[in-house]
């Protein structure tokens, strides 16, 4: 679980039998007991209190103790924001009752952190928005797509597809499109005389 937060969360451990005054002092009474600790306000810490231990589920709760990276669209933020401003975007087309896109929203939060400050991230609800999804040709879910910023040319609602539910190999093919698409983005035209 650290080595997949470390870029996220710092992650440490105390041994009690060692220092067991520290962890007495922190009311610790079982073992092992997981902690988040918040920066701001470090007198104040969440428990986990999930039954499964495994790297996923611990993940998924220390990140969900953080802000968002990403944000939520409507119809109306899909098209003023992503189809028609400024800026790239990667989004999440997702369906809330769908166990892959519950086991991927971590994962894509992670990716949103990742690509902050170059890449906006956002995250579509099908069941929601519906008519927006089926006319962007999302057919099943999650489906990960990114929107460059062509300028004029970016009218399309479909995007580019993104076949990985991993942050680490999305980021790596963002990152190289945006490299094939820099010299045509910061081109100027050149006056021939």
């Amino acid at each position: 679980m650290a080595r997949m937060l470390s870029s996220q969360i710092l992650v440490g451990s105390v041994d009690c039998q060692r220092f067991q005054v520290l962890c007495q002092s922190q009311g610790v009474r079982a073992y092992p007991e997981i902690r988040l600790y918040s920066t701001k306000q470090p007198e104040r810490y969440t428990t986990y209190n999930g039954w499964h231990r495994d790297a996923h589920s611990l993940r998924s709760w220390a990140l969900s103790a953080l802000p968002r990276a990403s944000v939520d669209l409507t119809p109306d933020t899909f098209r003023s924001q992503v189809l028609s401003g400024r800026g790239h975007w990667v989004l999440d087309f997702y369906a809330p009752w769908c166990g892959p896109c519950q086991h991927f929203a971590p994962e894509f939060e992670v990716l949103a952190r990742m690509l902050k400050g170059t890449v906006r991230s956002g995250k579509m609800d099908c069941q929601v928005h519906y008519q927006t999804c089926q006319s962007a040709g999302v057919t099943a879910y999650p489906t990960v797509r990114f929107y460059p910023d062509l300028g004029a040319n970016r009218h399309e609602h479909s995007g580019e597809p993104i076949n990985s539910r991993d942050a680490n190999a999305i980021a790596d093919i963002i990152r190289h499109r945006l490299e094939q698409l820099s010299p045509r983005l910061h081109s100027t035209p050149k006056d021939e005389l």
